[in-house]
C-alpha cells in the first residue's frame, strides 16, 4: 500500500493513501454541506479532488503549508478536522466498504470495510503535522 508525506515546515508525516483519501473525502463532503463555514479552505478543495482523482500512489498532497498562510486557515483547517472526526465516530466501526464506494467515487479504487481506529490516526497526524491543538481528537 502506498504512502504519501504530508509536511509544513520542519513537521512531516506519512499517511497510507487509501486512509487519507477516505480522510479527503469525508472533508470535501463536510466542506459542502457548510461551504460558508469553511471559506478559507475554498481554494482547496479543487486542489483537493484532483488530487484524489489524478495523484498516482504516495503523491497525494494536501498544500497544508500554503493552506496555513490563508487569513483564518488554519482556524478553518482545525473545525474541518474537528467535525470529520465527529463524523467518523458517527459512522462506526467498521466503516463499511459498500458505503465507502457509494459515497466516495474514485477512479481505480476500490474500497474494502475501513477501520475507523485508522481514520482517527491520520487525523491526529494531520493535526500534528498542521500544528495544531490536538485536544478533543480521539485516538
Amino acid at each position: 500500500m502506498a504512502t504519501s508525506i504530508q509536511s509544513v515546515g520542519t513537521r512531516v508525516e506519512s499517511f497510507l493513501d487509501l486512509d487519507l483519501v477516505v480522510v479527503l473525502q469525508l472533508m470535501l463532503a463536510e466542506i459542502e454541506s457548510e461551504p460558508t463555514s469553511y471559506r478559507p479552505l475554498s481554494d482547496f478543495v479543487h486542489l483537493w479532488r484532483d488530487n484524489i482523482c489524478n495523484s498516482g500512489p504516495g503523491t497525494i498532497d494536501l498544500h497544508l503549508e500554503e493552506l496555513l498562510y490563508e487569513p483564518h486557515g488554519s482556524a478553518a483547517l482545525d473545525q474541518l478536522l474537528r467535525n470529520v472526526e465527529q463524523t467518523i465516530l458517527s459512522l462506526g466501526d467498521p466503516i463499511a466498504g459498500d458505503m465507502l464506494n457509494a459515497d466516495f467515487r474514485v477512479p481505480g479504487v476500490q474500497f474494502h470495510d475501513c477501520r475507523s481506529g485508522r481514520l482517527h490516526s491520520a487525523l491526529a497526524k494531520l493535526r500534528l503535522v498542521a500544528g495544531l491543538s490536538d485536544v478533543g481528537v480521539a485516538e
